[in-house]
């Protein structure tokens, strides 16, 4: 904390605010390896053929200005 009076530079303060949040971090940290598990894990599912996704048509191209998940009723 710098105090009235006291030269501070960037090189004496390189992060000039709050603390990180070592539990949040770890907490963050553990949240996304078990996504990339997860996702690992189903691409070797997929990849083996041992999991099958459905096949999705792509939707045809809006008109201008139009959102494609909207009805004309919406519109």
């Amino acid at each position: 904390m710098r105090t009235a009076g006291t030269a501070t530079t960037s090189a004496a303060l390189p992060f000039d605010g709050p603390a990180p949040d070592p539990i949040g971090s770890r907490l963050l940290g553990r949240r996304l390896l078990r996504m990339a598990e997860t996702a690992a894990m189903l691409h070797r599912a997929v990849a083996s053929g041992e999991l099958s996704l459905p096949h999705v048509e792509p939707c045809s191209a809006p008109s201008a200005g139009a959102h494609p998940i909207f009805s004309e009723a919406e519109r």
